[in-house]
């Protein structure tokens, strides 16, 4: 009984620390002064990794931009369980109606994707943050987020099936 117990209790730490782990608030920088920007060498081997992927990760002077189109707008990490799981959802998302939404995947854990997780006040990963068609939020959502009620999140937004 005693040995059933110690299991447990290592168990749920596990599993407590990988919720903390995945739920962690990005780190505020002390300093808010913009800085210049250099890609190192292990900055553009990420990228180039993430390509081969498959994952999309707009560049250092990239933004969410107003469009003619919806924006699904997910801030993740490619490193987080609940966020990998949500990239299939997103892909299909992307090809059923990449006339209408465009999906874009900012990792929070990257300098760049730490500002934009500053930016949008990210709480916990993965959020995803529904943008109209002049760039205005008009939901949020924060974790695995299934693809029925993506759907019906972006049909509120103005998607057309």
């Amino acid at each position: 009984m005693h040995i059933e117990k110690h299991n447990v209790g290592i168990i749920m730490g596990l599993f407590i620390t990988l919720v903390i782990g995945c739920a962690q608030q990005p780190s505020e920088k002390a300093n808010s002064e913009p800085k210049k920007t250099i890609q190192t060498s292990a900055q553009k081997k990420k990228e180039a990794d993430n390509d081969q992927q498959g994952i999309k990760t707009p560049t250092a002077k990239s933004e969410v931009k107003k469009s003619q189109k919806l924006t699904l707008l997910e801030l993740g990490s490619v490193k987080c369980i609940p966020c990998k799981k949500m990239k299939p959802i997103l892909d299909e998302i992307e090809e059923k109606y990449s006339e209408q939404v465009d999906v874009v995947f900012h990792d929070v854990w990257t300098e760049q994707g730490g500002k934009d997780a500053e930016k949008y006040n990210i709480r916990l990963i993965p959020t995803q943050v529904f943008l109209d068609k002049s760039g205005e939020e008009y939901f949020r959502h924060e974790g695995f987020y299934p693809l029925d009620e993506i759907i019906a999140k972006l049909k509120e937004g103005g998607l057309e099936e």
